[in-house]
């Protein structure tokens, strides 16, 4: 991304972060952790995280990532977070809100969708490893089903008893 561009960016930082906030807040909280008032606390980060994307390596991902597959259980906060994100840089570009010299519609367009692109690459990272985390499924992306009976046993070790081997070998 031509440096101009990215520079004009940082310093719209505040009015991308207040209408993504807005967007954030409008949207549907889907668990605890999708709060708004937790998620903004990560939009300077993955603000930063882009702007160096695009600095180091942006325009070298050709191929669109769809990061909203990634979350099987749909409770993973950051899929509503970026897709916020998403929305607000898009519509940065189609209002002009933002200062920066005029840019051909060609030059506009190549500068969105390059910045869409590191958005993904940011959100398909972030998202992953939230869901590399997530209790609701298996490695096989299948919902945890938990055991109904003996989830609050103790197993005979903790409980100072002895097993039923060690009673045959007394």
């Amino acid at each position: 991304m031509r440096e101009e561009v990215l520079t004009a960016l940082r310093r719209s930082q505040a009015t991308i972060r207040r209408d993504w906030e807005r967007r954030l807040r409008q949207r549907p909280v889907v668990s605890a952790l999708a709060l708004p008032d937790l998620l903004i606390r990560l939009m300077d980060w993955t603000l930063d995280s882009i702007w160096t994307h695009l600095r180091t390596d942006g325009s070298s991902s050709r191929t669109e990532i769809d990061w909203t597959m990634h979350c099987v259980c749909n409770a993973n906060p950051l899929t509503s977070y970026f897709l916020c994100a998403k929305d607000t840089f898009i519509a940065l570009f189609e209002n002009n809100d933002w200062d920066l010299a005029p840019m051909s519609p060609g030059e506009k367009n190549l500068c969105a969708i390059e910045l869409v692109r590191a958005l993904d690459q940011v959100a398909a990272q972030e998202i992953q490893t939230f869901c590399a985390l997530c209790q609701q499924r298996h490695d096989n992306n299948e919902p945890i089903s938990l055991p109904s009976a003996g989830m609050n046993e103790l197993p005979v070790a903790a409980t100072g008893a002895k097993s039923s081997t060690e009673k045959a070998r007394a």
